[in-house]
């Protein structure tokens, strides 16, 4: 993209010194031998407006290629954030779901749990009181 807008800013350039040399030779008048020489040995490196013309088309060409290829890329690239994006959100969720189920899993194996030890511990309860009297009388 930048090589192509420097070629046309050097295009650019180089038309304006033509069209200031044109204009320059055109307000002169030359009365010397040198007047009647042929265009070609004045300027040895001139373009024809025809081959400068396509050559611009050229460039014209390939810069509405690279901004063609740039939206598409854009386009792409907004499309690519966008599935991210809801992968991200749908990988949440799922991660949220997941934790919630476990903590609620854990809450209830907790609860179970607590209550199995109450249950044990009122069931050992007279026992104990049994076996420390036993001890109590056997010692005594």
């Amino acid at each position: 993209m930048r090589s192509v807008r420097s070629h046309l800013l050097s295009d650019f350039r180089d038309k304006g010194e033509a069209v200031k040399l044109t204009t320059q030779c055109l307000s002169q008048e030359f009365e010397g031998p040198c007047s009647r020489l042929p265009a070609h040995v004045h300027k040895p490196a001139h373009v024809s407006y025809d081959r400068w013309q396509s050559n611009c088309q050229g460039l014209k060409m390939a810069a509405d290629g690279l901004i063609r290829e740039s939206a598409a890329f854009r386009g792409n690239l907004q499309f690519l954030l966008a599935n991210l994006k809801n992968s991200q959100e749908h990988q949440r969720r799922s991660t949220d779901e997941a934790l919630r189920r476990k903590i609620y899993e854990l809450t209830r194996v907790q609860d179970t749990l607590m209550w199995e030890k109450q249950r044990v511990s009122f069931s050992l309860a007279p026992a104990s009181f049994n076996s420390f009297f036993l001890f109590m009388f056997l010692f005594t």
